[in-house]
């Protein structure tokens, strides 16, 4: 299982980096500003100078409430990690057509804007440890989206386009309040890793059967019934509770 693609020290300095030196004094890199890369901020900083950095492909924020810089001027962004604090994701995210990883995890979010289906290009989508209650249905253009987490928040259900992830290879839903699981499920044929342990399912669909790479599909703590649960496991070998 892949947690993405780009990892970060976790210390409150701020720095930068080019192709060939690491900055701590961001005035310096200011100097250099469009050779650089990667921006890493750990504690507060005034965002009016990051306009200078058009060249920036990876922003990692380790704490932030709002986005007060201006996303649209980082059409170059790969990755962008912005944990805890975040409250409202804005809709400009959406500009950001080349991001192939989004991490908001342990951030404040109770909603999406649909504009994050505009993400076509993204692979890795976190969204772990937030307050989200639903997911937009623009969720399934995101055709290229291979690991989507979302666990640990307060999801109740979850769209019918969420069939429409043709290339998704592993889905984490643990730790919510999601009831059922739509049929077109069935559709996501590169699957392989399904967790929605610590939910209220019912019932798991058996067009689940439908995707021949699945490993597991793991529903422990939820509510089926011990019988009914060894009777999908009969349909449903791939069923792990």
């Amino acid at each position: 299982m892949s947690r993405g693609t780009f990892e970060f020290k976790d210390n409150c300095v701020n720095w930068v980096i080019n192709e060939e030196k690491k900055y701590e004094d961001i005035k310096e890199a200011l100097k250099d500003s469009l050779n650089v890369k990667v921006f890493y901020l750990g504690y507060e900083y005034d965002f009016s100078e990051m306009s200078s950095f058009k060249s920036l492909q990876v922003i990692y924020i380790k704490s932030m409430d709002e986005m007060t810089f201006h996303i649209k001027n980082f059409k170059n962004l790969i990755a962008l990690r912005i944990n805890e604090g975040l409250i409202k994701l804005s809709p400009l995210i959406g500009e950001l057509t080349l991001l192939r990883e989004l991490n908001l995890s342990d951030c404040k979010l109770k909603s999406l804007p649909k504009e994050i289906g505009r993400l076509t290009n993204l692979r890795y989508l976190f969204l772990d440890d937030n307050e989200l209650k639903t997911l937009p249905k623009e969720i399934g253009n995101m055709k290229n989206l291979r690991y989507l987490f979302i666990s640990n928040n307060q999801l109740e259900s979850l769209p019918e386009e969420i069939g429409q992830l043709g290339n998704l290879e592993e889905l984490w839903l643990e730790t919510n309040q999601i009831k059922s699981i739509p049929k077109s499920i069935g559709n996501c044929k590169k699957l392989k890793y399904v967790h929605m342990s610590g939910n209220l399912l019912m019932d798991v669909p058996v067009e689940i059967n439908n995707i021949e790479s699945l490993v597991y599909f793991r529903i422990t703590s939820n509510k089926i019934p011990q019988e009914k649960l060894k009777e999908l496991k009969k349909k449903i070998p791939k069923l792990s509770y």
